[in-house]
């Protein structure tokens, strides 16, 4: 058994060397196999082996020589090419990754426009990134970029990727809030969007995207019930060349509204020798929109940024859902990003978000 195990292993090192020195139409070649992703969201599947696996490097170099999960050790090695610059390698890797998947995988368009965007294919990439968007609302936030890619070349790549992006698919772009009543069956009775700013005509569009969409039915003490929250959608637009506007609206999560959002005060010594740092504050709520606790969910490494965050979060006030017309306590997730240049970045916080629920339409605006 022994000996097998160390044939695997020195299969799948062999396998990585050799194709970091393929040439370059090698890499051309598999590139224009893989080519552009097919339209909508089609790119949501669990994968088991690779989900909520770690990107750490120690931990990527672990996974690399496992034996018993050939497919997450194909995935980790491509991270590891990755770091070091060797794209066309961590394309091969995934590549072998995602064909033994028993569906698309969601990790798969953002590590194939990542390796892409190495290999110089851009505007490839860039449409494998909008796929990987809307499978994941979070790769379409800044300050997903200043926690996800740990390796310094990785960061780099990423956020030319993520501009480009941006650039090209979401010159436009706005969170909105929206008041939302559930019935017993998870069907939408009521959505209100809560920014009167907004135009009309997307106002409503996104009403009637969100009125279709389904919602798993809420309980009280056991029994369905109505659910009253709030659901946060991210709308993303472009024009499209006759003088219309195509754009995504696409379902970030539900949950309370912060009514009072208070930002942390940067540490005058962090600041002073230009240290950056992102923190994620986990805070319980009660039924009047109070925190009651707050505790660190991710640490920045950092222990005043930590202190700030913690301290910032616990003077947070917020709407609360209502079940059965009853507010009801509850707790949610805070991100703080400390940027020099920039303030603290608080995005509209939020519960989960699924693929599923993504609309992209055109119009008139």
């Amino acid at each position: 058994m022994r000996a097998r195990h160390v044939l695997l292993v020195c299969l799948l090192l062999v396998v990585g060397h050799a194709f970091a020195a393929a040439p370059a139409n090698t890499i051309d070649t598999l590139a224009d196999v893989i080519g552009l992703p097919a339209p909508g969201p089609v790119f949501v599947g669990d994968d088991n082996d690779i989900d909520d696996s770690s990107r750490l490097h120690n931990d990527l170099k672990k996974a690399a020589l496992q034996t018993d999960s050939p497919r997450r050790a194909n995935w980790a090695a491509g991270w590891l090419c990755a770091e070091r610059n060797d794209f066309a390698c961590a394309l091969r890797q995934w590549r072998v990754a995602a064909q033994s998947a028993p569906q698309p995988p969601r990790w798969q368009p953002e590590a194939y426009a990542l390796a892409l965007w190495g290999l110089g294919r851009h505007e490839q990439a860039v449409a494998w990134y909008d796929t990987a968007v809307l499978g994941d609302g979070s790769l379409g936030e800044a300050i997903s970029l200043h926690t996800r890619y740990a390796a310094a070349s990785l960061d780099k790549a990423a956020k030319a990727l993520y501009e480009q992006w941006r650039e090209a698919r979401a010159p436009l772009r706005k969170r909105v809030i929206t008041a939302v009543d559930i019935d017993i069956t998870g069907r939408v009775e009521r959505v209100q969007v809560l920014d009167e700013q907004l135009d009309p005509i997307l106002a409503q569009r996104i009403q009637q995207v969100i009125a279709d969409w389904p919602f798993p039915p809420a309980e009280n003490k056991g029994k369905p019930a109505r659910l009253s929250t709030h659901v946060y959608v991210e709308v993303r637009g472009r024009p499209d060349g006759d003088q219309r506007m195509v754009f995504d609206v696409q379902f970030m999560g539900t949950g309370v509204r912060a009514v009072k959002m208070v930002g942390p005060a940067y540490p005058t010594r962090s600041l002073a020798h230009g240290k950056e740092g992102a923190v994620v504050v986990l805070v319980d709520i009660n039924a009047r929109g109070k925190v009651t606790k707050a505790r660190l969910e991710q640490s920045s490494g950092m222990q005043l940024f930590d202190k700030a965050a913690v301290a910032a979060a616990r003077r947070w006030r917020f709407a609360m859902d209502q079940v059965d017309g009853e507010p009801v306590a509850s707790s949610t997730k805070l991100p703080f990003v400390f940027m020099i240049g920039e303030d603290a970045d608080m995005p509209p916080h939020s519960h989960g978000g699924s693929a599923a629920m993504t609309d992209r339409s055109g119009a008139a605006l």
